[in-house]
C-alpha cells in the first residue's frame, strides 16, 4: 500500500507542478494579494498639490484687506499655494460653487464681521478648512487690534504670533498592534486564495482524469483510501512548494513585511490552522470532482464554497466588535469558515487556546468524515459518470 500511496502521491505532484494554472496561481496570487492589501492603504487623504481655492463672500466689505493680508503671510510659509476667491463678483453662492468644483472650500463673513462660516464638501480638504479657521482669527485679531488706538510696540506685541511646539508620541500599543493584525491578514489572504484557485485546479484535474480514464485505472490497482490519500497529499505538497516560491520572493523584495509575519506570537497557531484547513478542504475539492456530473457543475458548486468561505473576511468588523456571540461563535465552528474566523480572532487576540484546539478539532473531524464517505462512493461515482470507452 505505501508503494502504490507514494506512487500516486510523486504522480500528483509532478503532474500538476507541469500544469500551466500551477504557474499561473503561482504568480497571479501575490500580485492579488499585494494589490488588495496595498490599494486601500494608499495615501488619498492629503490635500492635492495644486493650489487650494478658497472662495469668500464678505458681506462686511471692510474685512476682505485682512483676510488677503493673513493669506500673503502664510503663502510666504506654506507648501501649497491658496487662491482666494471673491465669489461676490461671480453671482453665485458658496455652496453652488463647491457643488461644481469651482473652489475648494468656502467662507461667509456676515454684515459685521463677527460670525463666519467655512464650508467644504470633500474630506481631503479638512485639513485646508482648519487652516482657514486660523487665517479668519487671525485676520479677526489684527481687525479688532486696529479698530482700538493701541501704542504702535503694544499692537506689534499683540499681533506677534507665539511659538507652539506641537509633537506627536508614538503610540506602540495601537503601531504593534496594526502590525500584527497585517501580517496574520495577510497570511488570511494567501489561505483563502490559494485554497480557491487550487480548487478549481484540483476539480479540473479529476475531472480531466475521468474522462481520459486514468482514475478508472488506479481504482483497479488500488484501493479507494489509497488513491484519496495520495492525491490529498500530493495537492498539499504541490501547494507547499508554491508557498516556498512565495516565501523566497517575499524575502527578497518585502524583506520588513516577511518579518513581520515570522515574528507574530501566534505564527505556530497560524501554521496549524492554514495546514489543518487545507488538508480538509483539498479532500472536499477532491470530492467534489468525483461526484460531480460535469465541470460546470463543479464550478457553480465551487463558487458558492468561494462565498461561504470569505464570509469571516466580509463581517470582520462584526468578528473585532464581537468576538462571542452567536455568529461569530457559528462561523468559528461551521467547516468552511472555521479557519478564516480563527485567523481573525488570533489577530485580534480573542482566540482562546479551547476555541484554538476545538477548531482544528473540528476541521480533523471534517476530514475524517469526508475521508469515510468519499471512499465509500468515489469508486462508484467515477465509473458512473466517467466516459465510457469506445
Amino acid at each position: 500500500m505505501n508503494g502504490k500511496l507514494f506512487t500516486i502521491f510523486s504522480w500528483e505532484v509532478t503532474e500538476k507542478m507541469k500544469r500551466k494554472a500551477f504557474w499561473f496561481s503561482t504568480i497571479f496570487i501575490p500580485l492579488f494579494i499585494f494589490v488588495i492589501s496595498t490599494v486601500p492603504f494608499l495615501n488619498t487623504s492629503n490635500p492635492p498639490e495644486r493650489p487650494v481655492i478658497i472662495g469668500f463672500t464678505d458681506s462686511s466689505s471692510h474685512f476682505t484687506p485682512y483676510l488677503i493680508d493673513e493669506v500673503n503671510i502664510l503663502r510666504q510659509k506654506a507648501k501649497n499655494e491658496i487662491i482666494l476667491m471673491n465669489t461676490g463678483t461671480t453671482g453665485k453662492n458658496i455652496k453652488t460653487l463647491l457643488s461644481q468644483k469651482d473652489i475648494d472650500v468656502g467662507l461667509t463673513i456676515n454684515k459685521k464681521a463677527t460670525t463666519f462660516e467655512i464650508v467644504f464638501s470633500k474630506s481631503i480638504f479638512r485639513a485646508s478648512a482648519v487652516t482657514l479657521k486660523n487665517i479668519v482669527s487671525n485676520a479677526f485679531l489684527r481687525e479688532k487690534v486696529d479698530s482700538v488706538n493701541l501704542p504702535a510696540q503694544l499692537k506689534a506685541e499683540l499681533l506677534s504670533s507665539p511659538k507652539i511646539a506641537v509633537k506627536q508620541l508614538k503610540d506602540d500599543t495601537n503601531t504593534k498592534f496594526l502590525k500584527k493584525f497585517e501580517g496574520a491578514f495577510a497570511v488570511i489572504l494567501i489561505f483563502i486564495s490559494s485554497v480557491l484557485f487550487a480548487g478549481g485546479m484540483f476539480i479540473r484535474g479529476i475531472a480531466e482524469e475521468k474522462s481520459n480514464r486514468i482514475i478508472e485505472l488506479l481504482l483497479t490497482s488500488c484501493e479507494t483510501k489509497t488513491i484519496l490519500l495520495g492525491k490529498t497529499f500530493g495537492l498539499i505538497t504541490v501547494n507547499i512548494i508554491q508557498l516556498l516560491i512565495w516565501a523566497f520572493v517575499g524575502a527578497l523584495f518585502f524583506p520588513t513585511q516577511i518579518s513581520v509575519v515570522l515574528t507574530l506570537p501566534y505564527f505556530f497557531q497560524l501554521v496549524i490552522l492554514f495546514a489543518v484547513g487545507y488538508l480538509m478542504f483539498t479532500l472536499l475539492f477532491v470530492s467534489i470532482g468525483a461526484f460531480v456530473k460535469s465541470d460546470s457543475d463543479a464550478q457553480q458548486l465551487l463558487a458558492v464554497i468561494s462565498i461561504v468561505v470569505i464570509l469571516p473576511v466580509i463581517v470582520v468588523l462584526h468578528i473585532f466588535g464581537q468576538p462571542y456571540d452567536l455568529l461569530t461563535q457559528f462561523l468559528l465552528y461551521f467547516p468552511l469558515t472555521s479557519v478564516p474566523t480563527a485567523m481573525l480572532k488570533l489577530s485580534f487576540q480573542s482566540l482562546g487556546n479551547v476555541e484554538f484546539l476545538l477548531t482544528v478539532i473540528v476541521d480533523l473531524f471534517t476530514f475524517l468524515i469526508l475521508l469515510l464517505v468519499s471512499s465509500k462512493y468515489f469508486r462508484k461515482r467515477v465509473i458512473e459518470y466517467g466516459t465510457p470507452s469506445k
